[in-house]
């Protein structure tokens, strides 16, 4: 398995794909800092660090050119900046909306989402919350933003910029809050007098894009994430940097319609 994804980068690795890639002089890199497991800040003014940062500089480095950094706020508004010509790749979340931009390829990873409540809520299960009385707060463009817009049918969604907006948010009002389960976690939620649900509302399915239209780009990119699922090079990564919340790495065969089915299949206390 490993020496087949080996080929197969290789075989896409053709100059076209690099030229698509890196015709600016290096690889444009969209980070967006909503997620510090991916993304975060590191100690030296302008530098970065996280797991997405990482698999950014290895495909640079196979790319023998150097990574070129550009910072968004939230996941929405790096998506908002793939027709502007700003970046050729962007570490990003699958959702089927954002193809009408970005071409993406197979999840790397899967991070798992949940709501939060308030303390003192009677919701205590994902299909309570669906109700004209509830209010959801996410941020605008999210993943989680697309996904329940498309999903609810009764309860309101108030759309904020950033993390940190919801946040606030969340310590003011009696907001539902979506968001992913291990950026609650970190957040402290019991601090915010929220409480979380057991049950995930989806996987965040996370994956790299690239502006539509780079079609030898699309396929080099995910010969590139194939390549690094069968040599484990993603498990390395978390080992590496002791990353220990629970998320999931897809093996090769991964297919989003099992996902579904296996969420449909999940037990009301899982």
């Amino acid at each position: 398995m490993r020496h087949n994804s080996t080929t197969a980068l290789n075989s896409a690795m053709t100059r076209t794909a690099i030229t698509e890639l890196t015709g600016a002089g290096a690889l444009r890199v969209a980070l967006n800092l909503s997620n510090d497991l991916l993304v975060r800040k590191a100690d030296l003014p302008g530098s970065f660090a996280g797991l997405g940062v990482e698999i950014a500089r290895h495909l640079a480095t196979l790319l023998h050119t150097p990574p070129e950094f550009v910072v968004y706020e939230s996941a929405g508004a790096a998506y908002a900046a793939a027709e502007r010509d700003e970046w050729d790749i962007a570490l990003i979340a699958r959702d089927h909306a954002r193809a009408q931009r970005v071409t993406l390829t197979r999840p790397y990873l899967l991070l798992p989402a949940a709501y939060a409540v308030p303390a003192c809520s009677g919701i205590y299960r994902n299909d309570q919350v669906d109700q004209q009385s509830t209010r959801i707060v996410v941020e605008r463009n999210s993943v989680h933003d697309l996904y329940l817009s498309h999903s609810l049918e009764f309860a309101t969604i108030r759309r904020v910029p950033t993390f940190a907006d919801l946040l606030d948010m969340a310590r003011s009002s009696a907001y539902v809050i979506a968001a992913d389960r291990h950026r609650l976690e970190r957040a402290n939620a019991p601090a915010m007098h929220l409480r979380l649900l057991k049950e995930r509302t989806m996987f965040v399915e996370h994956a790299i894009g690239t502006p539509r239209g780079r079609h030898a780009a699309a396929a080099l990119l995910d010969a590139f994430v194939h390549n690094l699922l069968s040599t484990k090079f993603i498990e390395f990564l978390l080992d590496l940097h002791g990353i220990g919340c629970e998320l999931t790495v897809p093996d090769t065969h991964f297919d989003s319609h099992s996902l579904i089915q296996s969420k449909a299949q999940q037990p009301a206390d899982a």
